[in-house]
């Protein structure tokens, strides 16, 4: 199931056994939707820098960040903080949909929407594989 969000409402899509990517459309005058490429970041929009050194007060909150994805595949999907490419990363939920959509948007300064989720660090659970930090993604456009 993947949520799409046109005009202010939000659709819930599924089936065939294969999730498309969690996009955001936008409504041309034609009265037809076509992806949006390029959106201005929101005022409440942070960094990844910002998001790492906060994130246990994060914790369960939904937040817009922008960022740059540097590579993503199976067991790595980070978006990067977009100003400081040696800086912090941060790792986004496994989803084979939203891994293969961001992937036509490497090394391009994106926004995203995630729910913070910081349980793979609580000292008594072991997280194997991707660290999700960022869950349930939603890719909202490039800022470039």
């Amino acid at each position: 199931m993947f949520r799409l969000a046109a005009s202010g409402v939000l659709l819930l899509l599924g089936g065939c056994g294969q999730a498309a990517p969690k996009i955001v459309l936008s409504c041309i005058e034609t009265a037809t939707c076509e992806n949006r490429p390029s959106v201005e970041a929101k005022a409440d929009t942070i960094s990844v820098t910002m998001l790492s050194e906060g994130l246990f007060e994060l914790d369960g909150q939904r937040v817009s960040i922008r960022g740059r994805f540097y590579n993503c595949y199976g067991g790595s999907c980070s978006i990067c903080d977009s100003l400081d490419p040696e800086g912090p990363c941060v790792s986004t939920e496994y989803d084979l949909a939203f891994d293969q959509h961001v992937r036509r948007f490497l090394n391009r300064e994106i926004l995203i929407e995630a729910t913070v989720d910081v349980s793979c660090y609580r000292p008594d659970l072991v997280c194997l594989d991707r660290l999700p930090t960022l869950s349930d993604p939603t890719f909202l456009g490039t800022l470039e």
